[in-house]
């Protein structure tokens, strides 16, 4: 099912609702970020995850982001709850700003094969996927839409020819069309009390400086 969205800031509450009940039953969604198009499940749903690293025949070693709304929503999750006061992230969340915290212990979601103990967070700068944010009753385990080591897919029509172009093989349950998006990944740091570590960069140059 593709669903169109151009020139939309948000979803409709039926809208909302049927890719919250998608979601719940373990499927898997693509939506437009700031960046590029996102895959995106439920983080709750360990069989959710684990659908997605077969979809995009990733690498059992990488981990997928998790993707929240407000910074407030990464309290539960990661050790030191002082960096969300960071500079860092009071300039660049919402934004294409991916930060890996270390995570408390036995946190409830799911976003890795096996267990580490760090966790990278997103909050995108975009209207209808942040809006979509805030309903949901969990977050999202989230990557770029592709298949792995493939360049981001950039739009609603390429995305469901690379991933449901098989009669009857629907493995997104949802694409949401905003059109052709053509962007840069987001910038990814490794945040703690007292260092800060570029380890991609993205769309967003970091000043290490101005803004540990």
């Amino acid at each position: 099912m593709i669903l169109s969205a151009h020139h939309r800031s948000n979803l409709n509450i039926f809208e909302k609702k049927i890719l919250q009940l998608l979601l719940e039953e373990d499927r898997i969604i693509a939506f437009p970020t700031d960046t590029v198009y996102g895959l995106g499940v439920n983080a709750y749903s360990s069989r959710a995850v684990q659908a997605m690293y077969d979809l995009k025949k990733r690498n059992e070693g990488k981990a997928f982001v998790l993707l929240i709304d407000t910074p407030e929503k990464a309290r539960p999750y990661i050790a030191d709850e002082e960096l969300l006061e960071k500079p860092l992230l009071k300039k660049h969340w919402p934004g294409p700003l991916t930060c890996i915290f270390e995570t408390k212990p036995n946190i409830p979601i799911y976003y890795a094969k096996s267990p580490i103990n760090t966790l990278g967070i997103r909050i995108p700068m975009h209207k209808l996927l942040l809006d979509l944010l805030a309903f949901l009753p969990f977050p999202l385990a989230s990557t770029s839409a592709n298949m792995s080591e493939q360049e981001p897919l950039n739009d609603a029509q390429s995305i469901e020819t690379v991933f449901n172009s098989k009669e009857g093989d629907q493995r997104l349950a949802c694409i949401i069309d905003q059109g052709t998006i053509i962007g840069s990944p987001s910038t990814v740091v490794e945040l703690s009390s007292s260092s800060l570590k570029v380890l991609r960069q993205g769309s967003l140059n970091i000043d290490h400086a101005t803004f540990l």
